[in-house]
């Protein structure tokens, strides 16, 4: 069979050269700002939440 499928979504679909655009956009948004007066509870992420990046098992699974 010489017939290809090919998928329509490309293997690779994130472009780093529109990281700094995205950049940007979230500084002028106010996205790292901070401010002593807010009545908001401060928090903080200290471990960025699991992802996929190989095939998934049981233990990726269950989270």
């Amino acid at each position: 069979m010489t017939d290809r499928i090919e998928p329509k979504i490309g293997e690779k679909r994130w472009k780093k050269d529109l990281e700094p655009e995205i950049y940007k956009t979230w500084k002028k948004g106010g996205a790292y700002k901070f401010s002593r007066e807010s009545e908001k509870p401060v928090y903080s992420i200290d471990t960025p939440p699991p992802y996929v990046n190989t095939p998934v098992h049981i233990g990726q699974a269950t989270t």
